[in-house]
Formats: structure tokens, sequence, C-alpha cells
């Protein structure tokens, strides 16, 4: 199962572990073969309905774009959603988008369909003096706020745990323990991932923790860091 389509999966099968795990009544998770991508994402799209004492008010829905990174070898996320919905209207009350190609906007941002006097009066002001910096100065779901990078973004845990903890939203018994386990799956491998795209950077921090690191023999230690891009963009 080394394939796109084996690798995603089991990294099907990982997001709906972890769902069942935490929240009830949740849908099936499928895989959708969309050639050389997988769309992951709940079956029929359906929302996972979030209850207060067994009263749904309110929906989380995820989609994840899978497809292999630049050596064929690993899955990637090319691209990610994941969005809370009120049951009173047709607008998701948060957003959180993950894009790997983005160039104008930040890979990795939230967005907020809410409103505030404070923030809409700044706006305002920026729209009247250039109407090219701010489009849509009473809108804040129009901003997209950085969260640091597309590697180390809010993964589905970080949103399941927003859900419970602050929203309320009914549980399963034990999800603390399975949302932590499968949260520390996921950043041990974005961490594993940071590390083979910059091999020098980590060389250099673990000799100056004591370590004794000599590069392999056809590394060259020049190129060995290939994702400065992405320490760079926003």
């Amino acid at each position: 199962m080394s394939g796109l389509l084996g690798q995603a999966e089991l990294f099907t099968q990982r997001v709906d572990d972890v769902l069942r795990a935490s929240l009830p009544d949740v849908p099936q998770t499928v895989a959708l073969n969309t050639g050389n991508r997988v769309v992951v994402t709940s079956q029929d799209d359906r929302r996972i309905p979030l209850s207060v004492s067994g009263e749904v008010v309110a929906g989380l829905s995820f989609r994840y774009h899978l497809a292999l990174d630049r050596d064929n070898a690993h899955l990637k996320t090319s691209g990610s959603t994941f969005a809370l919905h009120s049951t009173l209207d047709r607008q998701p009350l948060i957003r959180c988008d993950y894009n790997a190609e983005m160039n104008t906007e930040p890979m990795a941002h939230w967005q907020i369909h809410a409103e505030r006097g404070a923030f809409s009066s700044m706006l305002t002001m920026a729209h009247r003096s250039d109407p090219k910096r701010v489009k849509a100065p009473h809108m804040l779901s129009s901003l997209h706020i950085p969260v640091g990078g597309g590697r180390f973004r809010p993964c589905i845990e970080d949103i399941i745990e927003l859900a419970i903890r602050d929203c309320g939203a009914d549980s399963v018994s034990g999800w603390q323990r399975a949302l932590h386990d499968s949260r520390q799956v996921w950043r041990t491998l974005q961490l594993r991932t940071v590390v083979s795209r910059h091999q020098v950077i980590a060389a250099e921090e673990l000799r100056a923790q004591g370590w004794r690191i000599d590069p392999p023999c056809d590394v060259d230690v020049m190129t060995a860091d290939v994702d400065v891009d992405g320490l760079r963009r926003w």
C-alpha cells in the first residue's frame, strides 16, 4: 500500500478513527479518487452533527486534497478545509483553509464569519484611503488570518477540540486521549518532514546540542535545504 491510493486509505482510516473516538453520530469518512489526487471527506459531504445535550446546534465539515510528493513516494496534503457551521445560518462560523499553491493569501489561514464594529471601522478607514488596500471593509470574513505557514497549521484534532472545549459540543468518552494521541502522530509527521526538508539547519542545531553529525557522502550541503521558500512565505 505504498502508492497514492494505499496511503490515502490509511490516512482516511486515521481521520475516521479520531472523529469516531471524539464525537457522536459521525458519518463515514471516504476517499474519492480523482486521478492523480484523492479527496477525503464525509460520505456525501455530510456535516458531522455537533450537539449540546443531544440537540444538534452546529456542524463540522472537512475536506482534504491528497497527492504524492515530488519524489512520488510519500503522501502530502495539497489543500484542506475545516469549518464549523451553525444550524441557523448558511455561512460558516469559522473556517480554516490550507492551500499549498496559494500566493496572494497565507497558505494556511483562519477566516471568521462574524462582525466587529471596531474592526470594521479600521478597515473602512483603510478603504477610504485606498480602495485597493481593503476591498470589503464591512466583511471581517474577507480577512485571511495567518497561522504560521503551511507546515505547522491547525489539524483536524484542533478543530474537534475547539468544538468540544470552547463550543460545548457533546463528546465521546475518552475523547481527550484520542485527540492527544492522534495530534502527536500528526505533529511528529510534520516535524519529520521539516527535518528532511531542512537538513542543514537540523544538523547545525543538533551539533550545537552536542550531537556528532556528518553528512552522507552523496549530499551537497549547499543544496540540502530544499524548502527555503517555505520559511519565507506567509
